[in-house]
């Protein structure tokens, strides 16, 4: 599954900020999980880590900080290619190893 991003917007600190929220926090809906918040599932995937619903957001909420960062390029598909050939394809793949992962692989891909 693949998702969005939103340049400008800042990461909510608690649902009470939260543009993916309506109605309640207690039980509106959070178009950013698409669920209910009072469903059956309202005690595991509404956990808070801090134990408090005005500063704390679900331990699983769906949305991910991006820290900042400079351009973002697929280094799986670059680590596939040519590379330029021998000996600058171990030197750049062994950077792109090392460089540090700015938004994580998903799951099943």
């Amino acid at each position: 599954m693949s998702g969005i991003y939103i340049p400008g917007m800042e990461m909510p600190k608690n649902c009470n900020e939260c543009r993916f929220i309506e109605g309640d926090t207690m039980d509106g809906l959070c178009h950013a999980a698409n669920r209910w918040l009072d469903d059956d599932e309202h005690w595991t995937w509404y956990a808070y880590p801090e134990g408090d619903i005005d500063t704390s957001k679900p331990a699983n909420c769906p949305l991910v900080p991006v820290p900042d960062h400079g351009r973002l390029i697929d280094a799986d598909m670059l680590m596939e290619s040519d590379l330029g050939g021998e000996p600058y394809k171990s030197v750049i793949r062994r950077v792109l190893m090392q460089a540090p992962t700015i938004i994580p692989e998903e799951e099943g891909e």
